[in-house]
């Protein structure tokens, strides 16, 4: 059944970004509890800071070198998840839209594949830390809003104000009035 299967992705990805995230931030707490620092102090400014905070985390608990054996484990199968979700939703366009013959599906897989871990090749430098920080630091600020606008304006001309102003009255009894009319009554 695919609404069951895809029900089950979901809530299991779900799920385990649940965990991770309570790992994590467990994780900062116990480290911050042990080196006698405030979370803060622990995080630093660095977009690096799993990375360099899991040695020194796994040093000071009991049990570190299993739990950061499973922490990269998990990584490891979080990267490789996402990595093949894109490969198979870009392959999978690729052959719908152009028709690609089946014999020839195997040597496009290999393209893809190649094209993305040369494209990942810079993310592992710090060039790519750097990248990721200023992604990170301007996401909040422009992109949001701006991804919003776009994402109303395109809902705007593809389903219409009028079709828009339809469903809305079969929502709700008494719909408010459009921004640009001063009448309800006027709208058609």
């Amino acid at each position: 059944d695919l609404v069951r299967d895809a029900l089950i992705i979901s809530v299991g990805s779900w799920l385990f970004s649940l965990v991770f995230g309570f790992g994590v931030a467990g994780l900062l707490g116990h480290l911050a509890k042990a080196t006698g620092r405030d979370v803060e102090e622990v995080i630093g400014r660095e977009p690096s800071f799993v990375w360099s905070l899991l040695a020194e985390a796994t040093s000071v608990m009991k049990g570190g070198s299993a739990f950061a054996g499973f922490f990269y484990l998990m990584m490891v199968m979080l990267g490789l998840s996402c990595g093949l979700a894109m490969l198979e939703n870009l392959w999978t366009w690729i052959t719908d839209q152009w028709k690609w013959p089946r014999g020839h599906r195997l040597p496009l897989l290999a393209a893809l594949s190649y094209a993305f871990l040369v494209l990942s090749i810079p993310f592992v430098s710090s060039f790519g830390l750097t990248a990721i920080a200023f992604v990170d630091l301007t996401v909040n600020v422009f992109a949001v809003p701006m991804l919003s606008l776009l994402c109303h304006i395109v809902v705007f001309y593809v389903y219409g104000p009028r079709r828009f102003r339809s469903n809305l009255r079969q929502m709700i009894e008494d719909p408010p009035p459009p921004p640009w009319s001063e009448d309800e009554e006027k709208t058609p």
